[in-house]
């Protein structure tokens, strides 16, 4: 019994706290891979069309701008500017980012608006 409690708590003790990387890679059939803090890393190991670099849903992005298209840098800060997804994708490769819509970056954010909290 001893021994059991010692090695539950080696065990605990051991395992560190993990946290998610702000990038990951997704495919079909494959779960999402949050190990990439780079974005170039990232979408140097995705090979489309099978597979893509995204933005981690649980890292939070700020972001600048008001346009429907933004491009995502290692800087982790989303440059909103863009109203077209192709001029976006195009700026994105050139510059070694990612493209995203700016909804999927506004629903994280935890300074949105929120009417039920409001008083009227």
């Amino acid at each position: 019994m001893k021994l059991f409690f010692l090695s539950f708590l080696i065990l605990i003790f051991s395992i560190q706290y993990v946290q998610a990387s702000p990038f990951c890679m997704v495919g079909v059939g494959l779960p999402q891979q949050c190990i990439y803090d780079d974005v170039r890393t990232c979408v140097a190991a995705s090979n489309p069309p099978n597979t893509t670099c995204i933005t981690n849903s649980e890292s939070y992005i700020a972001f600048n701008g008001g346009s429907n298209y933004c491009m995502v840098l290692s800087s982790v800060v989303a440059q909103c500017l863009y109203n077209d997804r192709s001029q976006c994708n195009q700026e994105a490769s050139r510059s070694g980012g990612i493209c995203v819509e700016r909804s999927y970056i506004e629903a994280k954010s935890p300074f949105n608006f929120d009417p039920r909290v409001q008083g009227n």
